[in-house]
């Protein structure tokens, strides 16, 4: 239960709405399953059922976790959102529409997510700006 939670999670957070295949065969899919499969023993019983109610919560333990997951995607590297590397990876999205958006957002993020040298933090930072530009656009109606 807890895996699928965070799947989920991840999903939301790192890939706005839709922004992920769920389809197991999906590159993209696997390579996000892989890197939670690596890193969700950093995440309590409990963090993991705060981010099922709230996905925008923020804890260090939370923030760890997300950042653990963005490094093994390539997403991040030195405390730095890699357009690059999630252009590339994107590439691999069976949305060519939702991987621009996503890579629209993570554009979006990445100045006001590198707060520090602390991947933590700054996966933290990214989160929230994520959450935010995806309720932003939730209420545009978009």
């Amino acid at each position: 239960m807890k895996y699928l939670a965070i799947v989920g999670l991840i999903g939301l957070i790192f890939f706005v709405s839709n922004g992920l295949s769920q389809d197991p065969d999906c590159p993209v899919y696997k390579l996000m399953m892989a890197s939670v499969e690596k890193c969700k023993g950093q995440l309590s019983e409990e963090n993991a059922k705060l981010m099922e109610k709230n996905p925008g919560v923020e804890n260090d333990e939370i923030n760890c976790f997300r950042g653990c997951v963005l490094v093994g995607m390539g997403v991040m590297k030195n405390a730095k959102i890699d357009i690059e590397n999630l252009k590339e990876l994107m590439k691999q999205s069976k949305s060519p529409t939702t991987a621009e958006a996503v890579v629209t957002v993570a554009r979006e993020c990445k100045k006001q997510s590198e707060v520090s040298n602390n991947e933590c933090e700054v996966a933290g930072s990214y989160t929230k700006c994520v959450v935010a530009l995806k309720d932003k656009a939730e209420k545009a109606g978009a």
